[in-house]
């Protein structure tokens, strides 16, 4: 697909939602976005081998917004119940895909930046948390894998992040206030109905804001490496995940 951005007409008066306006602008590049896993894979390594120039072109093609943008519809039409969608990328298989290769760009730190920005790569955070607080979705396989795949984009974009660690929390108290993601239920000794933290946002709070913080390490040598916990073949270059409290001894065991 062309990847050509021009530039955004004015707000119109009649779309002063900025969400639903967005939408439309939209909508005729979703509909012809169709990205397999393997492309967005080979962007992937482009973008980490030179992430100055690769990185900054990407954000300028608009490629990155328009993948934004099919998640955030994904969100939209869950919320409404309408799953069902005639744009390729804009599915539970392909959103999950999507927020693995958003994780992946988080190596680089201006894809990471922009990830986090309102109105950019930060648009469908919150409709993502309220989609799956509010359980629209219901339980299975392809829920669960979402479901990590969140977990794991938002662990990564937020890492050592200051301004990205709170667009989470403002979109996370966001969701709470809503009350999608409070689970009500009956007080058999009361008689009350009570309430308590949907599963999901729990799961979340638990494995990002009481884990200790993680960040990409890539290691560099004159003789092909290989990460023993990995199954990638060896190379001069190996990237890993690490929390910031790992010693420089537990890293070259790996190696």
């Amino acid at each position: 697909m062309s990847t050509e951005h021009n530039a955004a007409p004015p707000l119109p008066d009649e779309l002063r939602d900025a969400s639903n306006w967005y939408r439309q602008l939209a909508s005729e590049g979703l509909a012809r976005l169709n990205l397999s896993s393997s492309k967005l894979f080979t962007i992937t390594v482009a973008c980490q081998q030179s992430p100055t120039v690769v990185a900054q072109q990407l954000i300028e093609s608009g490629l990155p917004k328009l993948m934004a943008s099919a998640v955030l519809e994904f969100c939209q039409r869950a919320t409404t119940f309408e799953i069902g969608s005639s744009y390729p990328m804009v599915s539970i298989a392909k959103v999950t895909e999507l927020l693995e290769f958003f994780a992946d760009l988080c190596s680089v730190g201006l894809l990471r930046d922009w990830l986090g920005l309102a109105g950019e790569g930060a648009i469908f955070w919150e409709p993502l948390l309220t989609v799956l607080c509010d359980d629209k979705l219901g339980r299975g396989t392809a829920t669960a894998l979402l479901e990590n795949s969140t977990i794991k984009f938002l662990s990564k974009v937020t890492a050592c992040h200051a301004k990205n660690q709170q667009v989470l929390v403002v979109a996370m108290i966001s969701v709470l206030r809503s009350g999608v993601a409070l689970a009500t239920y009956n007080c058999r000794m009361t008689s009350r109905v009570k309430s308590s933290i949907a599963g999901f946002m729990r799961r979340l709070v638990v494995e990002i804001l009481l884990e200790g913080e993680k960040l990409t390490v890539v290691i560099q040598s004159d003789r092909p490496l290989r990460d023993k916990k990995e199954s990638a073949a060896e190379s001069n270059s190996v990237q890993m995940y690490l929390s910031v409290n790992t010693k420089c001894g537990d890293i070259l065991d790996r190696l």
